[in-house]
């Protein structure tokens, strides 16, 4: 098996307090910001009461949506700052508003297109998060090509679209095959100051992978998502080198 050259060294409990501190709780707070809000409003009468409601669901919307991509960044830095490229500790010091920037167009146009430009959205991705992560002074290079993955997402879809009429096993058994060729494009496609990197995975052992920090979530009722996620991250990073 490969490996040794990257390393996470992240945590199940550090992952769990950071999604509970930083992306749950401030969620809930807003909920139940928006929640008074529009209650306080249904118990007044006439255009007041309506527009104490309308005001309260707006600002609550936007506070979610905002803290919801505070949530999206954080996660972003806790991978990052958790993974260690040939003995050199990782930082990421991208902002929210840079992700924005980077990322609405993308999201857009992926929406719009019913997933057919994933490829470009991730891709546009990768180079965001290139830019903002530095490695003991060195800078990590994305020189993918989208359009080699267009057939694969296609294909995924097409499964997908047919897994709905089947129980949904054949998307769960496709899963873990996508998620290989994304690690595998995604890696094969990076360097470091020159030094190419090569992911190798077989799609057995990312399978069983899946299944089991799969089965680790969904039987404590995703009490255990956080050690689920880096289950996945180590596995991806013991298989590049």
């Amino acid at each position: 098996m490969p490996g040794g050259r990257v390393a996470y060294t992240g945590t199940g409990g550090a992952l769990a307090m950071g999604m509970i501190v930083g992306v749950i709780l401030p969620i809930l707070v807003a909920y139940m910001i928006l929640g008074g809000a529009v209650f306080a409003g249904q118990q007044m009468r006439g255009d007041a009461g309506q527009a104490i409601s309308a005001l309260g669901g707006l600002v609550g919307g936007v506070a979610i949506l905002v803290l919801g991509l505070i949530g999206a960044n954080k996660m972003i830095g806790f991978y990052w700052d958790n993974l260690t490229i040939e003995g050199k500790r990782c930082q990421y010091r991208g902002t929210v508003g840079g992700l924005v920037g980077a990322m609405i167009v993308p999201y857009i146009l992926t929406a719009l297109t019913l997933g057919i430009y994933t490829p470009w959205l991730f891709a546009k991705l990768k180079h965001f998060i290139y830019e903002n992560v530095d490695v003991g002074g060195e800078r990590l290079q994305f020189s993918g090509n989208p359009g080699d993955l267009l057939g694969l997402v296609v294909i995924y879809i097409v499964i997908v679209v047919v897994g709905a009429f089947l129980g949904g096993i054949p998307t769960i058994l496709a899963l873990p095959w996508i998620m290989n060729k994304f690690s595998e494009w995604e890696w094969n496609n990076s360097s470091i100051s020159g030094r190419a990197f090569r992911y190798q995975s077989e799609f057995g052992d990312r399978l069983v992978n899946i299944l089991v920090s799969g089965l680790l979530a969904g039987c404590t009722l995703y009490i255990g998502l956080p050690w689920s996620m880096v289950m996945q991250w180590d596995y991806e990073a013991k298989h590049i080198s």
